[in-house]
């Protein structure tokens, strides 16, 4: 495959984020926690459904007006055909807990004590990939802002869907390589 093919590929899945990330980072921004971590809820919903889309035979058969499952079902369903790594499958199962716990109560507070879990979870789901950002260097001590944790959970649930569709994409364009190398070594054979 030839490098301006790879770039290609590269610059078409760009393309196709799921989801603004400007616009979500700024709504994260401006709201309380808690509205932030219903956000980043959504959000994730949104790029399990893309993901979903993305990577099934039949993907009517899982858009989300054909049959309803929760964050957590898609998450499981993703992680288990291999298409999301343990990290982000922690992650949203993390989120999942957190926004369940004050979703079903009165209280819209998330304490110091759950942001210092979900600071906790998130660092043991994506250790590396978080201790390279510059925000984490910024962080007093590394202790990044529960904000921030939320847009880098989605972040990167959203990058493994990226990473997954050029993959695809360079499988596919490998296939029509060696369709073609087929096709002109059959040609030369009957010449």
């Amino acid at each position: 495959m030839l490098e301006a093919d790879s770039e290609a590929i590269v610059k078409f899945a760009m393309g196709h984020r799921s989801y603004e990330i400007d616009k979500f980072d700024e709504l994260v921004l401006k709201s309380p926690n808690w509205a932030c971590a219903i956000a980043a809820h959504i959000h994730l919903d949104h790029v399990l459904d893309v993901f979903l889309e993305d990577f099934c035979v039949r993907p009517k058969a899982v858009r989300s007006g054909a049959k309803r499952m929760s964050s957590l079902d898609k998450a499981t369903l993703l992680y288990g055909v291999g298409v999301l790594s343990e990290g982000s499958f922690a992650s949203i199962s993390n989120l999942n807990r957190l926004r369940n716990k004050f979703a079903h109560e009165l209280n819209f507070d998330i304490s110091d004590a759950k942001v210092d879990e979900y600071r906790g979870n998130l660092m043991s789901a994506y250790g590396d990939r978080v201790r390279s950002r510059t925000e984490y260097f910024e962080a007093v001590g590394g202790r990044i802002e529960f904000k921030l944790m939320l847009q880098l959970s989605v972040l990167f649930v959203e990058e493994e869907r990226l990473a997954h569709l050029i993959h695809g994409l360079r499988f596919a364009q490998s296939q029509a390589d060696l369709a073609d190398a087929m096709l002109v070594a059959r040609n030369t054979l009957l010449s």
